[in-house]
């Protein structure tokens, strides 16, 4: 298949020091953000690692929050 290059300017509302996965097949007709025509192995790596490095972030700020606070409230 082609690549194809394609951007949306839908912007993600996600709470602060948070990011979270979505689909991007909802958001652009391929699915896809950016310039995939330019991707190459090794921007590939980079970008992985950046999101195991932000998952290991948020994985480290869950485990100092108490199960409490993480419980959903009673609007009532």
């Amino acid at each position: 298949e082609k690549a194809v290059d394609e951007t949306s300017n839908w912007i993600i509302p996600i709470p602060e020091g948070f990011n979270l996965p979505l689909d991007t097949v909802d958001y652009t007709k391929s699915g896809v953000f950016g310039k995939s025509s330019t991707a190459n192995p090794e921007k590939g790596k980079k970008v992985f690692e950046m999101v195991v490095n932000q998952l290991v972030k948020i994985v480290e700020e869950l485990k100092r929050m108490k199960i409490e606070d993480l419980k959903s409230k009673n609007l009532v």
